[in-house]
């Protein structure tokens, strides 16, 4: 077991959100990518709901992932059962934000309704909160283990000398 973190181990919160939330969106655009292509369907498939909102619900998606896991890396020691909420948060937002946005954007009540019952039926959104439950995992175990940057070996201050 490793000791809790003091102040100024390990890498900056800051630094480790942005790797993770840069994780949860390259995982979710190639979980659907793939998805899309194993599967031979579109990710939205319900007519009337064009690309845009189905692209920026992405997007208000991963901003969610961000929001939620920044309160856990901001601890010294976060514990795992911090990633459920955050991949919670990240699917719930996908849902509500595609439901949002084909409105905005002229699909009527029924086509978005239908549209977020689709993807949440189906495999989008298992895909959405599968790659932030990975990112969200791997952000928290990078902080609990007091990773720090990577040094060149004039860098390291050896004591054993």
């Amino acid at each position: 077991m490793t000791a809790p973190l003091r102040e100024g181990e390990g890498l900056p919160a800051g630094t480790l959100l942005a790797f993770a939330v840069a994780a949860d969106g390259a995982l979710v655009v190639c979980g659907l990518g793939f998805g899309s292509l194993l599967t031979g369907s579109d990710v939205i498939e319900t007519p009337g709901i064009g690309i845009v909102p189905a692209a920026l619900a992405v997007v208000v998606s991963i901003a969610v992932f961000g929001l939620a896991l920044w309160p856990a890396l901001r601890i010294p020691h976060p514990s795992f059962v911090r990633v459920i909420g955050v991949l919670f948060a990240s699917a719930a937002a996908y849902g509500a934000a595609l439901w949002l946005l084909a409105l905005a954007f002229g699909a009527g009540i029924a086509s978005a309704t239908a549209a977020v019952a689709d993807v949440t039926i189906g495999w989008p959104v298992p895909v959405i909160a599968g790659a932030a439950a990975v990112a969200a995992w791997g952000a928290i175990a990078v902080r609990r283990t007091r990773a720090r940057r990577p040094l060149w070996p004039w860098e390291r201050h050896d004591d054993d000398e």
